[in-house]
């Protein structure tokens, strides 16, 4: 007895809907374009939104960066994205095309505060189908700090013992996994940055 026209239209869906879910969960939502802007520094004191997650005079580098992709919107759609930063240290984890892992202490003295922000607060948590067209802007921040009592090393020496750089990562509500280049904070500009600072 042959399948009526229903059940077939059922299981072509259904094998519909697995094809584009495989599909889905196997292309990665890669954003290429993330470029730098700027970067300054402050003590933790006087960021708002880090207040509590550690010492008040953490040092603390601010770091503006631009992409095309609307990460509000990226947030805050039906399949919604974790969108955090990953502060990166060393050859091998600046370069992955590189095969050795070497030591670096400078990792040690970092302090990693992964959410993501733009002129109105968290990229997250904004609600169904935010976005952030309506200024046009295409720049946000994210932060990392340096132990405190690290920081005087952190300056004179851990700045030049290793490349650091930073890129996006996160993973939607399905499971699908989000990566961007990576991007390399410049020693210079680190050292600018923590001069204005002072000690």
């Amino acid at each position: 007895m042959g399948l009526g026209v229903g059940k077939i239209l059922l299981v072509a869906g259904m094998a519909g809907a697995a094809t584009l879910t495989v599909s889905y969960l196997a292309s990665p939502a890669d954003i290429a374009d993330v470029r730098l802007v700027a970067v300054d520094a402050a003590r933790l004191q006087d960021i708002a939104p880090l207040k509590g997650e550690a010492l008040p005079e953490t040092p603390v580098f601010r770091v503006r960066f631009s992409t095309t992709r609307d990460l509000v919107a990226l947030a805050s759609r039906l399949d919604a994205y974790t969108v955090r930063t990953q502060v990166l240290v060393g050859d091998a984890g600046c370069n992955p095309a590189l095969k050795t892992i070497s030591y670096a202490r400078v990792a040690f003295m970092l302090l990693d505060f992964t959410n993501v922000y733009d002129e109105a607060g968290d990229v997250e948590g904004r609600g169904l189908w935010a976005n952030n067209a309506d200024d046009g802007s295409s720049e946000y921040v994210f932060y990392f700090g340096v132990v405190p009592s690290e920081m005087p090393e952190f300056v004179s020496s851990g700045l030049r013992e290793a490349p650091i750089c930073f890129r996006l990562t996160g993973t939607s509500r399905m499971g699908k996994r989000l990566w961007s280049n990576l991007v390399l904070l410049p020693v210079d500009t680190l050292a600018e940055a923590a001069a204005r600072l002072g000690s």
